[in-house]
């Protein structure tokens, strides 16, 4: 379920809200974060990072299995049916 908080309500409701648009140092401070950390999170198995003020960081990574290999074949290539007669394989 996905909850749209929209700034007007949260303020009526008593809470401090500050406009990101207001402060374009900020923004741009706020956003370079966030894309560094998509990014990060896009091309790892890291799916949670906290790090400190100091440089220290925790990261949690998920498990990653790697694709199976035939040897001799190149990464990307197609690889050739089995020949066992699995599923691929064509009888006559």
């Amino acid at each position: 379920m996905t909850m749209l908080l929209l700034r007007a309500s949260l303020a009526a409701q008593g809470l401090k809200v500050q406009h990101l648009e207001a402060n374009q140092d900020e923004q741009d401070a706020f956003l370079s974060v966030f894309h560094a950390y998509m990014h990060t999170f896009n091309i790892t198995a890291a799916v949670k990072i906290i790090e400190n003020h100091l440089g220290k960081a925790f990261l949690k990574l998920r498990a990653v299995q790697g694709p199976s290999m035939i040897p001799g074949a190149a990464p990307g290539q197609p690889q050739p049916p089995p020949a066992h007669g699995g599923p691929a394989a064509i009888e006559n």
